[in-house]
């Protein structure tokens, strides 16, 4: 049993309250301390007021990412280009709603050049509608969901934070342990410790990486590395060769992946291990293998540090800045510390369980996702159960 029968086919406009936002305000208003506002690209700067309290959700109405819709909570305001959505709080829950109007492709849209959403297409977009309190039980379910992906991101930002840490307090303010009992020495890269080298990215690490062309191997999958799939999760898409049209660069782990297009952007994508297919990686990935005595956790941490990613930013060449590259051989060229082999095994030992365990909470933060992608749109369309969907959460969580 699913209890559909007591679901109702209504118009968006007869259980919400579905307005422009302030369409007298642009981003021009923004100010830099205030409430959060939202614009057609999202929740993206601040006002000096508010012109909401509460549950919400903002629609994004025109350009290119019309149809996205944010949920959002406490003061906030909406400005030209968007539409709010309150649900009527006696017969519709707001966060619920904001599940249900999540895909993009649930609204009408007009025009072809400019994409754009009208107020009154929205108010007549259709949606299932259960009783309020499934509504609040099915809000509770996909929540709980996001609150676990959301500890594993805070989760992912403390590792990393303390990984970055560990490396700029001992390679960058030369505080390791045992720093007291080494003397400072004169070198062209200024004082450095006694024992110590700077030298060329190309000391710890070879640019590796064949040219493959997949689609020579239709039905052959491959593990492919692509800048998507770091921005979606950092999993490899497992793909066919007939679905990679271009010429990928094939590596075997370990290697570190430097992203050269767009280097504002750090996309350093560490690889531990084989993934059971041929891995490959975009031509716009340099991959850089750690040499014999270098562990890859120290070569991970030092192509992220702020030094480093500063001189790879003011390498990179390209008429706009969304299409600027560094050529691999300027990256091999930056300078970076070289340190004693013992003091980077020490670092190993306490980079590596950091860097792995943001690794593993990433990864289930994939399935985590992938997991309530999957039953959302049974959920609010009634063909899974509420008690269903809460079983398989007790089994995620």
């Amino acid at each position: 049993m699913t209890g559909k029968a007591h679901w109702h086919e209504v118009a968006l406009g007869t259980v919400a309250e579905v307005r422009w936002g302030d369409t007298k305000t642009t981003k021009a208003s923004y100010v830099t301390a205030g409430y959060p506002a939202f614009s057609a690209t999202g929740k993206d700067g601040l006002l000096d007021h508010y012109d909401h309290e509460g549950p919400g959700i903002v629609l994004s109405a025109i350009g290119a990412q019309c149809g996205k819709s944010w949920f959002t909570d406490g003061r906030w305001s909406c400005i030209k280009n968007t539409i709010y959505i309150k649900g009527d709080s006696k017969r519709a829950d707001t966060r619920y709603l904001s599940f249900v109007l999540s895909d993009p492709d649930v609204w009408p849209k007009r025009g072809a050049a400019q994409p754009f959403i009208s107020q009154t297409d929205a108010r007549a977009v259709q949606i299932r509608l259960p009783p309020l309190d499934t509504q609040r039980r099915i809000t509770g379910i996909l929540s709980a969901y996001d609150d676990l992906i959301e500890n594993n991101e805070r989760r992912i930002a403390i590792l990393e934070e303390m990984a970055r840490r560990i490396f700029r307090e001992w390679f960058v303010d030369f505080r390791f342990p045992g720093h007291e009992a080494v003397r400072m020495v004169d070198t062209e890269a200024g004082k450095i410790p006694e024992g110590w080298q700077f030298g060329p990215v190309s000391r710890i690490a070879e640019a590796t990486g064949a040219s493959i062309s997949p689609s020579q191997s239709p039905q052959r999958f491959f593990a492919h590395y692509s800048l998507p799939a770091f921005d979606a999760g950092q999993q490899p898409a497992v793909e066919l060769g007939s679905a990679i049209q271009s010429n990928k660069l094939l590596f075997e782990p370990p290697v570190v992946l430097l992203a050269k297009l767009n280097p504002r952007f750090d996309r350093t994508w560490a690889i531990t291990e084989a993934a059971g297919h041929k891995q490959v990686a975009s031509t716009e990935y340099v991959p850089l293998r750690p040499r014999p005595g270098v562990p890859l956790a120290y070569l991970q941490c030092a192509v992220q540090g702020t030094a480093f990613r500063d001189r790879l930013l003011g390498l990179a060449q390209g008429t706009s800045t969304s299409h600027q590259r560094a050529k691999p051989q300027d990256i091999l060229a930056i300078n970076v510390p070289v340190p004693p082999s013992r003091l980077l095994q020490l670092a190993d030992e306490h980079l590596d369980p950091l860097l792995v365990g943001a690794k593993l909470a990433r990864a289930a933060n994939v399935g985590l996702r992938r997991s309530r992608d999957l039953i959302l749109p049974r959920l609010i369309s009634g063909d899974l159960t509420v008690s269903a969907a809460e079983l398989a959460l007790e089994t995620a969580a």
